[in-house]
């Protein structure tokens, strides 16, 4: 919990605004993706009462754009020397949402959270 609390006080201010869709991001860097990586490699002797598994945790950030790909399950990822294959996605960080993209147009929208239909005519998807 105080880890959560550190990384939310470290956090810029005009970002945390922009990340929450109260500030339009025109200048500010979008948040990345996070990777946590937790590493296990079996010990060769275990002590006794001990752990079988000696345990590592990395975090690396990635764009949006390059993370849909880069961390997407069953593929490779790269960093300080190492290759990291994803395995996993911790669907319980945010509750998944359905959007709605127009076909013709740059608009879109949270489906349940609907406004009047704009003024685009096009076919939604």
């Amino acid at each position: 919990m105080q880890a959560l609390v550190k990384n939310i006080s470290d956090r810029d201010t005009f970002n945390f605004f922009t990340d929450e869709g109260l500030l339009p991001n025109y200048a500010f860097p979008e948040a990345g993706v996070m990777l946590n990586s937790l590493i296990h490699r079996k010990k060769e002797k275990v002590q006794e009462g001990g752990s079988a598994y000696e345990t590592w945790n990395y975090e690396y950030e990635r764009p949006a754009a390059s993370a849909i790909q880069e961390l997407a399950p069953a593929n490779n990822f790269y960093a300080e020397g190492r290759k990291v294959r994803i395995d996993q996605v911790d669907m319980t960080v945010s509750e998944i949402e359905t959007w709605r993209f127009c076909n013709n147009c740059s608009h879109k929208e949270l489906v349940g959270k609907e406004k009047e239909r704009n003024n685009c005519i096009s076919i939604w998807i």
